[in-house]
Parts: C-alpha cells; sequence; structure tokens
C-alpha cells in the first residue's frame, strides 16, 4: 500500500486514493481481529486514522475549512474511541524499555509489580472499551468516512492545492519547537510532537518528487517523531509510576525508577533539539519553494514531452480549423497569451516567435511562463519549448490567486487578477490584485532569476469604483438570482466584516461581481478591461474603461476612475448571454474571444441558477473603438472565427506575421492552437471614419 503520490497520478485522484487505502487497511484489520490481535489491529487503525487526519491537513485549503473539521472531528471521535487500551499498552511496553536500561538500580521484584499493575490497568481500560463491540463500531463509523471520500472537492491538480498546507505544518513545527526549548513542559513538546509527524506524513507522501532529498527528510521527521514520542511516553509513565508507588515497594526503588525516566527523557530532548534545528533549519517560504521547484520538474518528467497533434474535430484532423501543440507544465491551466516584445530575450533563447503566458492556479509570482518556438524549426507545429518564470514581490506582498489577464503598457507587462472568487463564492480578496514588470529588465535565459514583480493589491478598490460607475451611468446590466449574488458578493461582505478586513466596507449587498478575464491599454494610457461578468441586459459583453491604471498601484485608498463602458454589440442575447474571455489590441485593432460566463460542469453556482450562461461559444471577433463622446459606447465587432468544439478559449495573441495564436483552459495540458492563415483586412469602417489607434 502506498502512502506516496504515483508519477502520472493527478494530485486529486492521489490524495483520495491514499485515504481510501487507510481506511480500507484500518477497517479490514479492526474487522478481522481476534483474541491477541486485537491490540495490534487498533494499533495499526488508530495509525492509519492519522495518516488520513494528516492528509486533511495537507489539502485544507483545497476541501474547504467546514468539509475540514467536519472529517477531523469525526475521524477524532473514532480514534478516541479506540485509544484507551492501546495507550495503556504502550505503558507496559515503555517499562520494559526503561528496565533495559536500568542497570539494576531498580530490584526486578520492584519492576514486576509494577508491570502487574500496568497490565490490570490495561485491561481494566480493555473491558470498559467494549473490545470487540468498540472495534466494529469504529470499523462501522469509518466505512461511512471512505464512503464520502469520493466526494471531497478536490479537483486542483497544481502544488498551489497542498503549498498552503504544507507550509502550515512546517511554519507550525518550527514554531512548536521554539516553544518547546524555550520551556520544554510534556505538553508543549507532545504538541511539537503532532506537527512533526505531520511533516513526515506529509513528506512520505511527496517521497517521489525528489527521491533522495525527500527520503532523507523522511527518515529525519521519522526519527523525530520516535524520540519525541518516547519522551512522552515516559512522561505518562513517570506520571503512573508515582501513583502507583504502592506497588513499587521501597521508595529506594521509586526514586531510582523515576531517576532513570527523567534521564533518559534529558537524553531524548537533547537529541531531538539537536535533529529539530537542522529539520527546521531554513524558513517556510524556502522550504515550500524548493519542495515546487522538484515538482515542476517531477511533473514535466512524468508527463509526455510536448508535440504536435492531431485533434479530432474536422475533416483535415485539426480542431475548428487549427492546428496544435500540446504543452505540459505545472499548474496547467492557461488563462492568456500576450507576444514577447523583449528581442534579446527572443534571440537569447533561439526563438522566433514568444509568448508570455499565465497559469491561473497560481499565485501571480508562480504563474508566468513563456512559450517560444525555435528559429531553426522548419515547421510552425515544431520546436516549442516552454520555461517556467519565477517572480519575486515585496517581503509585504499578501496572497494572490487566479491571474486572469496580460497587457502591456510602456515596456511593462501587466498581469491582471480575475477580481472574482471561487465557482461556489464568495469573491475573494487574494484575486483582486494587479501585477506588473519590466520586460527589459528580465535576466536572460529565463528562469535564470527571479523577475523583479510590483503586486498592487487592490482590496476591491476596482469593484467599488465599477459598481458606482455602473449606478451612476451604466448600461443596464442582466439580472443575476438574488441568492447567487448573496454567495457571491454577500458572503465576502459577511466574511470581511467578521475578519476585520479594511476592504468589507467596498463590497455592498446590492452590487454586481466582477469577473475580470481581458486587459488592453490604449495609447494614451486608458485602460481596457474585458468582463467575463456583468454581461449588459441584452447579454452583450462589457468592456470597462478606466483613466489610468495608476491609481490601483497607489499607497493611498484613491478609487480608479471609470471613463466608460464599451457594449460588443450583437455578441450575446438574453438567452446565451456571453462575457469577455481574453482582449488583445493590435494596431488600430482590439480582439477579442467572447463566450460562456463560467465553466460547465464544475460546480458553478451562477450557472446552477443561469443555465444560459453556459449556452454563448466561443468566438474570435476584431473591432475599433470609434472617437465617440458619451460613456457608454457600442461597437459592433466582426466576426473571425467561431469555435464550434473547442470550449474555453481563454487567451488570443498574434505573431509577427498576422497569424492569431489560442490557449484554452484545460486539465493536465496547456494547448497552443493556431492558424497558419493571417489575419487581414477584416474590419469594415462600421461607424464612419476613426482615426483614434484602439
Amino acid at each position: 500500500m502506498a502512502y506516496r503520490l504515483e508519477a502520472g497520478e493527478t494530485l486529486p485522484h492521489g490524495l483520495k486514493r491514499i485515504v481510501r487505502e487507510q481506511l480500507d487497511d484500518a477497517i479490514a484489520g479492526l474487522r478481522s481481529a481476534r483474541g491477541s490481535d486485537a491490540p495490534a489491529a487498533v494499533h495499526n487503525a488508530r495509525k492509519d486514522i492519522k495518516k488520513t487526519r494528516s492528509v486533511l491537513r495537507l489539502a485544507r485549503d483545497e476541501i474547504g475549512d467546514e468539509l475540514y473539521r467536519h472529517e477531523n472531528d469525526r475521524l477524532r471521535s473514532i480514534a478516541n474511541s479506540l485509544s484507551g487500551a492501546r495507550d495503556a499498552e504502550v505503558l507496559v511496553e515503555t517499562l520494559g524499555k526503561v528496565q533495559e536500561r536500568a542497570d539494576g538500580r531498580v530490584s526486578e521484584e520492584a519492576l514486576a509489580r509494577l508491570r502487574l499493575r500496568l497490565e490490570a490497568d490495561r485491561d481494566e481500560v480493555a473491558a470498559d472499551r467494549g473490545g470487540a463491540a468498540a472495534m466494529r463500531e469504529a470499523a462501522d463509523a469509518l466505512e461511512t468516512v471512505r464512503d464520502g471520500v469520493e466526494e471531497w472537492p478536490l479537483t486542483e491538480e497544481g502544488f498551489d492545492a497542498i503549498e498552503p498546507g504544507l507550509r502550515r505544518a512546517y511554519k507550525r513545527g518550527r514554531a512548536r519547537m521554539a516553544e518547546a526549548v524555550e520551556d520544554p513542559t510534556v505538553l508543549r513538546l507532545h504538541v511539537w510532537r503532532k506537527r512533526a509527524k505531520d511533516l513526515w506524513y506529509h513528506s512520505r507522501i511527496l517521497e517521489p518528487v525528489w527521491p533522495g532529498q525527500m527520503k532523507a527528510l523522511v527518515d529525519a521527521a521519522d526519527e523525530l517523531g520516535e524520540l519525541l514520542g518516547e519522551d512522552h511516553d515516559l512522561a505518562i509513565l513517570h506520571r503512573r509510576s508515582g501513583d502507583h508507588g504502592d506497588a513499587v515497594g521501597s521508595s529506594e526503588d521509586l526514586v531510582a525508577l523515576l531517576e532513570s525516566i527523567v534521564a533518559r527523557r534529558l537524553e531524548l530532548r537533547t537529541r531531538a533539539f539537536s535533529l529539530g534545528r537542522r529539520l527546521y533549519g531554513e524558513p517556510p517560504r524556502a522550504f515550500v519553494e524548493r519542495l515546487e521547484t522538484a515538482w515542476g520538474f517531477w511533473r514535466e518528467e512524468s508527463a509526455e514531452p510536448a508535440a504536435s497533434t492531431a485533434l479530432v474535430g474536422t475533416e483535415n484532423g485539426a480542431v475548428d480549423g487549427l492546428n496544435g501543440i500540446d504543452l505540459h507544465v505545472a499548474p496547467d491551466e492557461a488563462s492568456d497569451l500576450l507576444p514577447i516584445d523583449s528581442r534579446a530575450i527572443l534571440d537569447g533563447h533561439g526563438w522566433d516567435i514568444g509568448f508570455w503566458a499565465v497559469l491561473d492556479d497560481a499565485p501571480v509570482e508562480r504563474a508566468l511562463v513563456a512559450i517560444g518556438h525555435r528559429e531553426e524549426a522548419v515547421a510552425v507545429a515544431e520546436g516549442w519549448e516552454v520555461v517556467r518564470v519565477r517572480g519575486r514581490s515585496g517581503a509585504e506582498t499578501r496572497r494572490t490567486d487566479d491571474s486572469e489577464a496580460l497587457a502591456r503598457h510602456e515596456g511593462h507587462v501587466y498581469i491582471f487578477g480575475s477580481h472574482h472568487g471561487g465557482k461556489k463564492g464568495p469573491l475573494e480578496a487574494t484575486r483582486a490584485f494587479v501585477a506588473r514588470f519590466d520586460e527589459a529588465a528580465v535576466a536572460i535565459p529565463l528562469g535564470s532569476e527571479k523577475v523583479e514583480l510590483e503586486v498592487a493589491h487592490n482590496r476591491f478598490r476596482l469593484h467599488r469604483a465599477v459598481n458606482d460607475a455602473l449606478r451612476e451611468f451604466g448600461p443596464p446590466i442582466l439580472d443575476i438570482d438574488e441568492d447567487v449574488n448573496d454567495r457571491l458578493v454577500g458572503r465576502a461582505r459577511r466574511r470581511g466584516r467578521k475578519k476585520g478586513k479594511d476592504w468589507a466596507e467596498r463590497v455592498q449587498r446590492d452590487d454586481v461581481p466582477l469577473n475580470v478575464e481581458g486587459a488592453a491599454f490604449r495609447p494614451d494610457g486608458k485602460v481596457l478591461l474585458g468582463l467575463r461578468l456583468p454581461t449588459t441586459a441584452d447579454g452583450d459583453p462589457l468592456l470597462v474603461e478606466l483613466a489610468s491604471v495608476d491609481p490601483l498601484f497607489a499607497e493611498d485608498e484613491e478609487l480608479p476612475e471609470v471613463t466608460g463602458f464599451w457594449i460588443l454589440q450583437g455578441v450575446g442575447t438574453p438567452d446565451a448571454p456571453a462575457g469577455v474571455r481574453a482582449l488583445r489590441d493590435h494596431g488600430y485593432e482590439v480582439h477579442a474571444v467572447t463566450g460562456s460566463l463560467d465553466s460547465v460542469g464544475k460546480g458553478s453556482a451562477l450557472l446552477e441558477e443561469h443555465p444560459e450562461g453556459a449556452e454563448s461559444s466561443s468566438t474570435h471577433s476584431l473591432f475599433r473603438l470609434p472617437n465617440r463622446r458619451g460613456r457608454v459606447r457600442r461597437v459592433r465587432p466582426t466576426v473571425v472565427r467561431r469555435f464550434p468544439h473547442l470550449h474555453n478559449v481563454e487567451g488570443l495573441s498574434p505573431d509577427a506575421h498576422g497569424r492569431f495564436f489560442y490557449v484554452s483552459d484545460e486539465k493536465n495540458k496547456v494547448p497552443l492552437r493556431f492558424s497558419e492563415v493571417a489575419v487581414e483586412g477584416l474590419v469594415r469602417d462600421r461607424e464612419g471614419p476613426d482615426r483614434t489607434p484602439a
């Protein structure tokens, strides 16, 4: 039975498999044990439960606090129902170890009498716990837990699904060690042991990621747990020996026994502190980043290499007339594309085509990748490479998530968070961010040094500014079910108030949720943000125009200025509303991908109440923005390409030859699709002369 992830196994499948195997083992042991086998079965079941609870801690942020507490409490209760007899048995075993080290300082008669008393206590506890009946009840309860494992909401496959749990386990272990070193009470040492056991279990799960290094970590954490475990057992024996002093007999024997226990505990603590300082010697952030790097290499090595693919969909073997390359990088869900503008970067890697891309399943510091085409490759469908580019932000930067859009302005590449939340809500402050970096300052080769990122957490300032503008002068908005809006917006406000967040009052109950998925800069510095949500009452996509992005990076609480809204007219309908999935400015034109309001089949609260939000298919359109007055303006785009088979297209970008490349949101790969035909001359002047570049 493998208490570890396997190569080629997705993270959700692997964690669920591990849990099922532990519970199956515990259930089988408890049901089959008879007579003298019962203590070992109980011991093994309790270990299996501890392993299961440690998986819960590792994935806590992914499955959510409510389910975590429910399952953890159930498992702890089951383990406690089996604990008494086993704990009493441990005291008998610990006395045997003390006897081996006593060197005759305690008489054999005194130790024998104490052993008899401890064995009597053990048998009494076993009788009180119900023996076989208690084991059957525990097995039944574990079976109930096991039957629900498949429904645990583990869906994310990247390292970020377990990064918070891993960081928390290491950080807490480090803190508990410091407390134990300062004042080595029985309780503090015992709490430290629990956290060291978590590190041991987590390291075992991740051992295949970096076998040599992880094996050393596993062994060290295991040894530390054993040292602290024996210390705890001796502490309990010390107390119980004093309680049973009459069984020991003479005071000389009792004093000698207690002194032996104290001496052994001092030896164990000394070794534990020495080992702990080495085990917890690096900061949590460095520890996690080291494992994440190994994780990325492991996933790349266990995946198939990038290759040209023949995709089902049309007669020529391509999907919707597009060729395709599947690139493998973890985490895997790509959200946008932007051409690499730096000739130095392209030449440094020998690329003739290059794109920045962002992956939405990671903090912004780990979301950036570069995709390049080798200059010597004869065919466009061959010679593609992908490089993971790490970022570095300030020490005070808060956590970010869900990078969705890329744009360029005055030499800087901008990354916009979705400003939204999970599929079931609520809105999340971690997603309300904008980041940027100076492309010319990026070290070559890519990945050799971390990119310096400036990250701005606007704490719902953009949300507030857009909602105020919608109320003041915006177009009518498609109604969202009141319950859905409460789950997305109301819960965010209540959660923020409960936690005392300074942004809580910027989120009001009757606001509409924003989902930013596209961005582009106009030559005058104005910013266009493409909204997937909301849409107009007619179901058409909305663009928000901001006077500048600078207020979002300011240290004060200034709201960005919304200068207007653009409606992509005729793209959606009330029965099939369409939102923006990507934006890209290209000369005088703006290109957009529009499509469904949320992902199908992922438990979206929005689509549960508004299934029409899934009806719109992905479409690539282009338009020019006419030089008109007014704060709500309309433009009718020209359709470039429809995607009847490719769902969830989330990024588009041209190369120097006018060919367009696309990425879509798919698990286990980053699909890069492209057309051999350049997009030219498709804009018709529907609105009269237009001299204003987009």
